[in-house]
């Protein structure tokens, strides 16, 4: 799996040792993932020196070490439910069964290494930091946000006996879950007035991954279910604030008031 990545400035530090754990991050852990095992080296080949980007393309790769193509002959004449195999032999004509190919979950290795370069510009120049949890998988939800498990990054890890236990008895058949990111420290003015809308692109991003399905920003969808006035972000002389109870609407008006005053 490979990776150009173009536009970074130069002389922007680059750590190999910090790919690298997000990498090892990113790699299926414990039994209740898939078995394949791949060490997930990374491999720069161009556009860092000593530490430093150069300004030039970097180029990374991850060579695969787990690929047994022979396990693969049994689907060579069919096609796999909730895969690409239809679609690309039908876009392409031609089909590679050894394998999803550019749709293989694989693919989120590139992704790392390019997400990783661009946490080392972002940090570098806004502090910016970006956090990731599972808070669903299956029935099984939380708002806790305090705890993670290295073999299974749950945000709540109070219930991971439960859900090892309700995976198991699925037989071998997969269930669903939610990621919930955070970003902190983003700069107010990022992205473009229309197409170019940070969502925007967060969203094409996000969708992009193999078995993204939705997407919501906040409270998402559940904005279909409240008032204007419940998700308006009002503003006082304390800054943004969020009114929850319409009975609050007199109260704001009278710090608005205050606030135009002073």
């Amino acid at each position: 799996m490979g990776v150009l990545i173009e536009g970074i400035k130069p002389n922007v530090k680059i750590s190999i040792s910090d790919i690298q754990n997000l990498l090892d991050k990113r790699k299926p852990k414990g039994k209740l993932t898939t078995k394949r095992k791949e060490n997930d080296e990374l491999v720069i080949l161009s556009g860092v020196f000593e530490g430093k980007t150069l300004g030039s393309p970097i180029v990374a790769i991850v060579y695969n070490k787990d690929a047994k193509s022979k396990d693969y002959t049994d689907i060579k004449d069919v096609f796999r439910p909730s895969h690409a195999d239809f679609t690309f032999f039908k876009k392409y004509g031609i089909r590679d069964y050894r394998g999803g190919g550019r749709s293989s979950g694989r693919e989120t290795v590139s992704r790392v290494i390019a997400g990783a370069v661009a946490i080392s510009f972002l940090s570098d120049k806004y502090n910016i930091e970006i956090i990731s949890k599972i808070t669903q998988i299956g029935p099984f939800k939380t708002d806790k946000w305090d705890k993670t498990s290295d073999n299974l990054p749950f945000a709540d890890e109070t219930q991971l006996k439960d859900i090892e236990k309700y995976i198991n008895s699925l037989h071998g058949d997969s269930i669903g879950a939610i990621i919930e990111s955070r970003i902190e420290n983003l700069p107010l003015g990022i992205g473009e007035p229309v197409f170019e809308k940070l969502e925007a692109n967060i969203a094409k991003a996000v969708l992009s991954i193999g078995a993204t399905k939705g997407i919501e920003f906040g409270d998402g969808f559940d904005f279909a279910n409240k008032k204007g006035s419940e998700v308006n972000d009002q503003m006082d002389k304390r800054g943004f604030y969020q009114i929850i109870q319409v009975e609050y609407w007199e109260e704001y008006q009278m710090e608005k008031r205050l606030y135009l005053e002073q």
